[in-house]
């Protein structure tokens, strides 16, 4: 059994890494203490393909495994749990 993860999950993890430090990081306590919904960087998620990530293309997502998913919901969660629960 291969334990690696495949180039797809690897990317997917950096896309997540580098836009939860670049641009969740910055604003997370804000959106904590205004009680508001990132509607800005949510769309950003979107865009970038981090919102319906094992959602099947036919039906709009990325159409990848879960253990993608997995893996883009951990680096968002390091920086904001609220953008987490929200993918």
């Amino acid at each position: 059994m291969d334990l690696k993860l495949t180039d797809e999950q690897e990317l997917i993890q950096a896309t997540a890494r580098e836009f939860a430090q670049g641009e969740i990081r910055p604003i997370a306590a804000e959106i904590d203490r205004d009680c508001r919904f990132p509607h800005e960087t949510v769309k950003k998620m979107g865009e970038l393909g981090l919102m319906g990530i094992a959602v099947p293309e036919r039906w709009g997502g990325a159409g990848a495994d879960t253990v993608s998913y997995v893996l883009a919901l951990e680096e968002i969660a390091k920086v904001c749990a609220s953008h987490a629960v929200i993918m």
